[in-house]
């Protein structure tokens, strides 16, 4: 069986990102403004405080690296073993990262699990409710996922 290393350019992830925002503002924020009768800018308007903020992005990003890795532990042949979770502590960065190759199918499950979980269903949500939280939530999980 053949098997193929794939490498991203880093101008390839920042394209992806811009067009993940582009993306956001079009099928996210216009419908959220639209229903919600949102449109006179009050969106940046959250009222929570910092640390409610910052204690959310944080447990968020480490609940984004494990989705990674309940994505890959179904394709593995050594299952959560497989599996490294950690910090690189040089730059504050949570990782996930399967130590078997997977299928580029396999692999794509795991890169989207964030995504769907925490960019696309909280957005659908706060377009639902109207919530400014979910709404920023979703965007701060979709960036983050673009860069995956």
């Amino acid at each position: 069986m053949h098997q193929k290393s794939i490498k991203l350019k880093f101008i390839h992830v920042q394209l992806t990102s811009l067009l993940v925002i582009l993306i956001f503002l079009i099928f996210v924020l216009l419908p959220y403004m639209v229903i919600n009768n949102n449109v006179e800018g009050s969106i940046l308007k959250l009222d929570v405080n910092y640390e409610t903020i910052i204690l959310a992005v944080i447990f968020g990003i480490f609940i984004h690296e494990l989705l990674h890795g309940m994505g890959w532990v179904f394709f593995t042949k050594r299952g959560i073993k497989s599996i490294k979770l950690g910090i690189a502590w040089k730059l504050l960065t949570p990782y996930c990262y399967c130590r078997e190759k997977l299928k580029l199918k396999h692999y794509m499950i795991g890169a989207f699990l964030p995504v769907l979980l925490q960019g696309i269903l909280p957005s659908i949500l706060a377009i639902i409710t109207g919530s400014k939280i979910l709404l920023h939530f979703s965007f701060f999980f979709l960036i983050a996922a673009s860069g995956d």
